[in-house]
């Protein structure tokens, strides 16, 4: 009967050991709760896209957030301030040369927890209890320019005694009115590799605004990278661009043709880019399926 027993013992704190093992904890991130330290943050990604559909009234619309991680209650019940700086867009990513900060005539702030202007130091006010404040701006869309791309960046200049990568914490997004070629599209064609030869493009894709005729989508199959295609609604004719990498430009195929038909809203593109072997060649149709 002992022997019995301590055999079933055994089988039961075995039981016991595999599944404590196997539990996951619900929470897999850092807390901040009794490590001493609060810190403040930018919520969101250092890249946001914010693309609207074209509207002449004003939208309320929230940019970002600002987060307050306190470490205790005690913490958490201090009222504090902290502010946020412009950046250059430029010196935040090199690709946003092109644009412009979004002016006060089309984004004013819509928070009362939040003073200054768009474009100049912002002082965001915490009240006790709070941990999060939005970026909140009222936009008029009436006022917006479709040949310019508007942007804002900004990061934490003052925590206010907090904790944060001051200097690094940035954020940058983009404001916009989606233009007529943005949506889903069913793209059809083939990719031909210099060493590897053709195999078949059937996938869906999205094409995004990026500017008043331009869209940008993902190049061939390869599911990422840069394809921008502009059209001139004059002709109708596309001109193809972005890159693969640095090295690596898109560039139209000599001899054919890249255009859209405003009719059944498709393009008809040919590109290619460069790489070891030779040209990689894409012959594509992308045809509208829905917004």
């Amino acid at each position: 009967m002992k022997n019995t027993l301590i055999k079933y013992l055994a089988v039961a704190a075995s039981v016991v050991v595999l599944f404590g093992s196997c539990r996951k904890d619900s929470f897999q991130g850092e807390q901040s709760e009794g490590k001493g330290t609060s810190f403040v943050r930018l919520y969101e990604a250092p890249l946001r896209n914010l693309y609207f559909d074209k509207f002449s009234d004003i939208k309320e619309v929230t940019l970002f957030n600002i987060r307050r991680d306190a470490a205790s209650s005690a913490d958490l019940k201090k009222a504090i301030t902290v502010t946020l700086k412009p950046l250059a867009l430029v010196a935040v990513d090199s690709a946003y040369l092109d644009y412009t900060f979004l002016p006060t005539t089309i984004a004013s702030l819509n928070n009362a927890a939040l003073s200054g202007s768009i474009g100049g130091d912002i002082t965001v006010n915490f009240g006790a209890g709070q941990d999060i404040q939005k970026f909140a701006v009222k936009l008029d869309g009436s006022k917006f320019d479709l040949t310019k791309k508007y942007a804002i960046a900004y990061e934490i200049s003052d925590a206010s005694g907090l904790t944060s990568k001051v200097g690094k914490d940035t954020i940058l997004v983009t404001v916009g009115i989606k233009n007529y070629l943005e949506g889903n599209y069913h793209a059809t064609g083939v990719f031909t590799h210099p060493t590897g030869g053709p195999r078949p493009i059937d996938e869906a894709k999205y094409l995004g605004t990026n500017g008043p005729n331009t869209v940008s989508t993902t190049v061939g199959d390869l599911g990422g990278y840069d394809l921008e295609l502009t059209v001139d609604p004059a002709t109708n004719k596309v001109t193809v661009g972005g890159s693969v990498s640095p090295a690596q430009p898109i560039e139209p195929v000599p001899g054919l043709t890249n255009t859209y038909d405003p009719a059944t809203k498709t393009f008809h593109v040919n590109y290619q880019y460069i790489g070891g072997g030779g040209y990689r060649v894409v012959q594509e149709d992308l045809e509208f399926t829905s917004r």
